[in-house]
């Protein structure tokens, strides 16, 4: 991979903006991002937005108390869905849900090829499209680098599937081969922008149409 110190075109004001999701960075840049971040908490308190009580809340945290990753492919549909799904795909309340909100497409909720942009849009700019936790962008905008893996050998043929078992080496974060993408990106349709979709990408690969959001466990808090 060529050595770079930043992202790629992040001088460029189209897809550099401090307001949209940084691109042009390649999975295995996500993954070094994650780790720098959680030794710099590991030294200085901060404040998180965190889903409490059925809310948004703020929440102080002291130093060294998190956890700093890249989301698994559950984590990733559970924040976008909104609930734990059971075997016939319905969440918690009992609804199924293609997109992070409810009901089929529905236009202004979400940055896909139809809307016109041709490029990444500032986060919040789709405020109907939350999820059912708050999140936004989860569908469109861009594609998310996870840490669960498509496979090993084929891009063709996923090697691991459902049921779902974070135990059989789909997390593993040494030697990736083709990991999972999800959300979809300005560049698609409504398909690919699905809750469920599954996509795959070459961990070296740094494209306009993908970037990443990060997972903090507060299970040592």
């Amino acid at each position: 991979m060529e050595k770079r110190a930043r992202p790629f075109w992040w001088n460029d004001l189209r897809w550099g903006a401090p307001t949209r999701p940084v691109v042009g960075v390649a999975w295995f840049e996500a993954v070094a991002y994650t780790r720098w971040l959680e030794e710099r908490l590991k030294v200085a308190s901060f404040q998180l937005k965190v889903w409490q009580d059925k809310k948004i809340v703020n929440v102080n945290l002291q130093p060294a108390t998190c956890n700093i990753q890249l989301p698994s492919e559950a984590e990733w549909e559970k924040a976008a869905r909104g609930g734990l799904l059971s075997p016939d795909r319905r969440g918690a309340g009992g609804e199924v849900r293609k997109y992070p909100w409810a009901g089929e497409w529905r236009e202004n909720c979400a940055n896909i090829e139809a809307t016109g942009l041709e490029q990444t849009n500032p986060v919040g700019m789709f405020p109907g499209g939350a999820s059912p936790y708050g999140v936004l962008e989860m569908s469109g905008n861009v594609w998310e680098w996870t840490r669960s893996r498509w496979g090993e050998r084929s891009v063709m043929q996923a090697e691991y599937g459902y049921p779902y078992d974070p135990n059989d080496g789909r997390e593993r974060l040494e030697d990736m081969k083709i990991p999972i993408l999800r959300g979809g990106s300005w560049h698609d349709n409504p398909r690919y922008a699905r809750c469920a979709f599954r996509f795959r990408g070459v961990p070296g690969n740094f494209l306009s149409l993908s970037g990443f959001r990060m997972v903090v466990s507060l299970v040592r808090c």
